[in-house]
């Protein structure tokens, strides 16, 4: 789809900024650091952590569920929103030359630079040995890790699928140009139109059918090799771009609810609301696997001379043709479908205005993203390391207490250092180093 082939009624000119925008940029980028902490402390992460906990929290598990299921698919409908916008005024020499400048270059430098301090950051006792010992091993990790192979690691995984992503549609606008009439008719804005209701509506209900058939081929947690990023997820990453494309040439600002074109409660629901559906009907994806635990259960309790140990597959099970999996996948695009569109209403609502801190400024938020995953490996090991004195583990981090307790504490002390920590580490990066601001 093409800038040539909208009406140019229909793509809004000369518009006010929209501060709303900016500011919802940087209260997401705080949840996905809040959300990497609470995955870290017990809400379902798989990365090794120096103080992690040994069995998932029941309080984070949901948090970081809910925050997941429209949180990276906000980020994709913003940056597909975007696109359009920068290739409906600007020649495409100049956004490929933006796009490698601004995602291809920090993903690499990223991956080979950042990633690799993961080996440093999590080691015990990172500070013993003195710099020049921890600089060696630094390198070394730089030398084994290979960054350069796979641009896509750790948190930038992202930013490379958004650059593929960028420059496919680029690739298709241009075929779309080139084989196009190039003439602006109603017709063609009607039907896109129509596609694009039709989308809204019932298009999650394809895309959690897309999810669930891809985790029967790639698992939850696989990854694509050098990008990085996991097919699981791939499905909705893509129906919210093409959602946010769609919007700027329909003049959308924000994304649209399945449930916009209904009348009573359900047309208009609140960001209240929204989260209140979503989490009420999240239990139910735990049913299968509580069913499970219940007949595992009873058939342990019964004697048997079967010295066999079965393979326990009671927990939720997200892959496979299972239950648990199309249960999840239909809600996790039902909350992305109906949360998301009612958290960007909430900020164009009431946060259409300019920011005036100085820390907490969307302007340092991309910096943010691509720092806090290193900045939260320090924090963390050196939280642990305190808790532990600098010795052993102690009982009490054993104990019932701490385990129930543990993960909520943490998760707020570390996220709240772990947020001010990377945007102040972005402000210093774009406001003292040359060049930074330009690419940042």
């Amino acid at each position: 789809m093409s800038s040539s082939s909208s009406p140019k009624s229909v793509v809004p000119r000369g518009a006010g900024r929209k501060y709303w925008l900016d500011n919802l940029r940087g209260v997401m980028t705080t949840i996905v650091i809040l959300n990497h902490t609470a995955a870290a402390y017990g809400g379902g992460g798989t990365h090794p952590h120096p103080a992690g906990f040994a069995r998932p929290s029941p309080v984070l598990l949901p948090y970081v569920a809910f925050h997941y299921a429209y949180g990276l698919g906000q980020f994709f409908w913003l940056s597909g929103n975007l696109t359009a916008a920068s290739l409906s005024k600007g020649s495409w020499r100049e956004f490929v030359k933006s796009k490698l400048l601004r995602l291809g270059l920090p993903a690499l430098l990223y991956s080979v630079f950042l990633e690799p301090l993961q080996a440093v950051a999590l080691r015990p006792r990172f500070l013993e040995g003195g710099l020049r010992a921890n600089l060696r091993d630094y390198w070394r990790a730089v030398r084994d890790f290979k960054g350069w192979l796979t641009p896509g690691a750790g948190t930038v995984w992202y930013t490379m699928t958004l650059l593929i992503f960028d420059l496919s549609t680029l690739v298709l606008q241009r075929c779309f140009r080139l084989f196009g009439s190039g003439r602006s008719k109603s017709a063609e804005f009607s039907r896109m139109a129509r596609l694009y209701g039709q989308l809204c509506r019932w298009g999650w209900l394809v895309v959690a059918g897309s999810r669930f058939l891809v985790s029967t081929r790639f698992p939850f947690g696989y990854e694509l090799p050098v990008v990085n990023v996991q097919p699981y997820y791939l499905p909705q990453h893509i129906y919210a771009y093409v959602l946010g494309y769609m919007a700027f040439y329909l003049g959308k600002p924000r994304m649209t609810s399945l449930y916009d074109r209904q009348s009573g409660p359900l047309g208009k629901l609140s960001m209240a609301k929204a989260s209140a559906i979503s989490l009420a009907a999240l239990p139910i994806v735990f049913i299968p696997s509580i069913l499970r635990a219940r007949r595992a259960a009873n058939k342990k309790s019964e004697k048997s001379k079967d010295t066999v140990t079965p393979t326990d597959d009671t927990g939720l099970q997200l892959s496979g043709w299972t239950a648990d999996a199309a249960l999840f996948a239909l809600w996790n695009e039902f909350t992305f479908s109906t949360v998301g569109p009612a958290f960007m209403s909430l900020w164009e609502r009431n946060y259409n205005q300019p920011g005036k801190r100085r820390l907490w400024s969307p302007r340092h938020a991309y910096a943010a993203y691509l720092l806090h995953s290193p900045i939260s490996w320090f924090v963390g090991q050196g939280l642990h390391t305190l808790m532990c004195r600098g010795g052993d583990r102690p009982a009490w981090m054993d104990s019932e207490t701490w385990q129930n307790l543990g993960p909520l504490v943490m998760t707020t002390t570390a996220g709240y250092i772990e947020v001010a920590a990377s945007f102040g580490a972005g402000m210093l990066l774009i406001d003292h180093v040359p060049g930074a601001g330009a690419i940042l």
